[in-house]
């Protein structure tokens, strides 16, 4: 009996809590902003005050509207995780942390502590090796006062093109959900516009998401031969989309998406020869999505000590869809992509994330431009360093004639010439480890010796180890922690195996990330 009163008491009790904490609100939210520098940095002192002062501190209310919850709201710590992620995904704050203050009276007060990045510009970009280069000059604002909008403009020049352009975006247009991003750029060889509208997925509870896009482009494009153009054409581009979402579930996340399509190209020759068929596709398009999301936060590994989101869960994605005539497509094609990631933790130490994805598209009972890809990365974290692997695998079949699956110093062989192997199979290895050597006048320094190779073969060639093309190299990398989209500063230095020059790589961002 005595046993029998015991039970019952911890079942009251047990009631009597959970009732309690389903009815603890959230009380008041105090917003504290930080300057982007301070009096204990390495910096002398009249210059941050100086670089605070000309600074525009981001609004509390672009804070507070990015909250998932409110004054009077039921108390759920997930939000506060999910709302740090949120703004730091705004990327225009170098710390948030959001934490409860105290409960009392059945209430929980929220603090809220952000500190703001350098956000306007008037910079420099950099990317190239190996005979490919990008040089740019940009100027603008990606918080302009301090209202969450992004201003920018830009000109850049590379060996295939000039480009002057000018985008903007405002992520809560007239303060609703919805982004809003307008893009224009201006090549030496054409031009290109771009609008998007989109209400998305804003958080793990958010039911709808919609959005549509619309471009239109005119360039001059190219196939490639063991680096060098084989073929030059005029490519006329128009494009544009629009979808609707339904997400269902909260640790299982479903997605089911029905979407449509169009894609409008025609190529004329410039002066050589050959050239790719035009096509027009017009496609409805329905796609199912899992996801299991299961976040982490980890530093150190793609930057030099900001705090990094990683979802560690299960992600899978099916889409179908068909060419439909009556809306002016060429043909009645079915197409499909399937893509399925996954990434594991061991040991707090070892990270190892794999996607696999298969996408093409069948067209008189027979399959074109199938292109498979395993992307399989592998990162081992020790204090303040991290040896960093990934190893890309690519295979294409019946490639339309104006698909090429390309390797070189563009897209992660490092040493060897842009656009240099071309085939319809590829294998790319990179192997870097990352050191962290410390701070100077808030800039990270850190140095990376690193190893990289691969190959492009065709359908009908067998791969050879020793047709593998390596290089070895160490790269400088700066952590720029405390501004905007300048993460990163990387330049490397390569020496290739096969006998050729030593080149000198560079641009913003770690070679790959996790």
């Amino acid at each position: 009996m005595g046993n029998l009163k015991k039970i019952l008491f911890i079942l009251a009790f047990s009631l009597a809590y959970i009732e309690c904490r389903c009815e603890v609100l959230i009380g008041e939210i105090e917003v504290r902003r930080g300057e982007i520098f301070t009096d204990s940095t390495d910096i002398p002192v009249w210059v941050v005050h100086m670089l605070n002062k000309i600074h525009f501190l981001t609004s509390e209310d672009v804070v507070r509207r990015d909250l998932l919850f409110k004054e009077g709201d039921i108390y759920e710590p997930e939000l506060l995780c999910e709302s740090e992620r949120n703004l730091r995904n705004l990327d225009f704050f170098s710390k948030v942390e959001i934490s409860a203050d105290k409960i009392s009276d059945g209430r929980v007060d929220i603090v809220v502590n952000v500190e703001d990045r350098w956000t306007t510009f008037l910079g420099f970009t950099t990317e190239g090796g190996s005979g490919w280069y990008e040089l740019g000059i940009m100027a603008g604002d990606y918080n302009l006062f301090g209202s969450g909008q992004w201003l920018e403009f830009s000109f850049v020049t590379e060996k295939e093109r000039n480009t002057g352009g000018i985008t903007f975006e405002e992520p809560r247009l007239f303060g609703s959900r919805c982004a809003f991003k307008a893009d224009y750029q201006n090549y030496s060889d054409g031009s290109e516009t771009a609008l998007k509208l989109e209400h998305p997925l804003y958080s793990l509870q958010t039911k709808w998401a919609y959005g549509g896009y619309i471009a239109k482009s005119k360039k001059i494009e190219r196939l490639y031969e063991e680096g060098e153009p084989s073929s030059e054409f005029n490519q006329n581009r128009k494009m544009g989309w629009m979808y609707l979402t339904r997400s269902f579930g909260e640790k299982i996340k479903t997605n089911l998406s029905l979407s449509y399509n169009f894609e409008e190209m025609n190529f004329t020759p410039t002066d050589s020869e050959p050239i790719p068929s035009d096509f027009k596709n017009s496609i409805l398009n329905l796609s199912s999505g899992v996801s299991t999301p299961n976040f982490i936060e980890e530093t150190f590994l793609d930057s030099y000590g900001d705090v990094e989101d990683l979802d560690i869960g299960l992600a899978g994605i099916f889409s179908l869809g068909r060419g439909l005539k009556i809306l002016g497509s060429d043909d009645e094609r079915i197409l499909f992509s399937v893509s399925i990631s996954k990434a594991f933790r061991f040991a707090n130490r070892v990270y190892t994330k794999n996607r696999i994805s298969i996408s093409g598209y069948f067209l008189e009972n027979t399959s074109r431009n199938i292109i498979g890809t395993d992307r399989f990365t592998l990162y081992i974290k020790l204090p303040r360093q991290a040896f960093a692997s990934r190893l890309i695998i690519t295979s294409g079949s019946r490639l339309d004639d104006h698909q090429q699956i390309l390797l070189g110093s563009h897209n992660g062989l490092r040493g060897y010439p842009a656009y240099r192997f071309a085939g319809t199979r590829s294998l790319l290895f990179n192997l870097e480890d990352r050191i962290y050597l410390g701070t100077i006048f808030t800039i990270g320094l850190g140095i990376v010796p690193f190893f990289d190779s691969g190959s492009v073969w065709s359908n009908n060639e067998n791969f050879r180890v020793e047709n593998m093309h390596s290089s070895i190299g160490v790269g400088i990398r700066f952590g720029f922690g405390k501004v905007y989209k300048a993460r990163i500063g990387r330049i490397d230095f390569v020496y290739p195996l096969d006998g050729g020059d030593f080149s000198i790589s560079f641009g913003s961002g770690h070679h790959f990330n996790f």
